[in-house]
């Protein structure tokens, strides 16, 4: 993260490009496997599981069908995830 004065931001500059070009981030988030091992044990032992896939399932087909085809779990969509997956 870059952070800017106010005083500094609303100068204007004298070039029209920038002289420091950034790289692409590429950032992951990733639970605590403490948290992920609670997850598992909890799936296992259910009898029944349902995964409702949202917004934040977006990008991730392959893997949802995955875990779906693993639990033995149907899929239904939230209204935001209205096309996250495919149905095949």
């Amino acid at each position: 993260m870059v952070v800017l004065p106010g005083d500094i931001a609303l100068k204007e500059t004298t070039t029209q490009h920038p002289r420091i070009k950034f790289r692409p981030l590429r950032s992951t988030l990733l639970p605590a496997p403490a948290d992920l091992s609670y997850l598992a044990a909890t799936f296992n032992s259910a009898r029944k599981v349902t995964i409702l896939a949202g917004a934040g399932c977006a990008n991730t087909h392959t893997e949802l069908i995955q875990v779906a085809e693993k639990l033995k779990a149907p899929i239904v969509q939230a209204m935001r995830g209205k096309g996250v997956y495919r149905v095949r």
